[in-house]
C-alpha cells in the first residue's frame, strides 16, 4: 500500500505466518492501525505516517508478541 507517494505497507495479508485482520489509514489522527499475527503472535499497532516506517516482513517479525 502506498500513502501519499510513499511505500507503507509491503507484505501479503494472509499467507504464511502472516495474517492481517484489519489495517485502517486515518489522515486525521496521522497514521496507520494495524491489526493480526505474525507466527500465531499478536499484532496490535499504530504506526504515525510521518514516522517513515513500513510495515513488511522484518517489521511484523518485530512487532509480534
Amino acid at each position: 500500500m502506498t500513502v501519499d507517494g510513499k511505500k507503507r505497507i509491503d507484505c501479503p495479508y494472509d499467507r504464511g505466518p502472516v495474517e492481517l485482520a484489519d489495517i485502517g489509514v486515518s489522515p486525521v489522527d496521522g497514521g496507520i492501525s494495524i491489526s493480526g499475527s505474525y507466527d500465531d503472535k499478536r499484532i496490535e499497532r499504530f504506526v504515525f505516517l510521518n514516522g517513515g516506517e513500513t510495515i513488511d516482513l522484518p517489521w511484523l517479525q518485530r512487532n509480534a508478541k
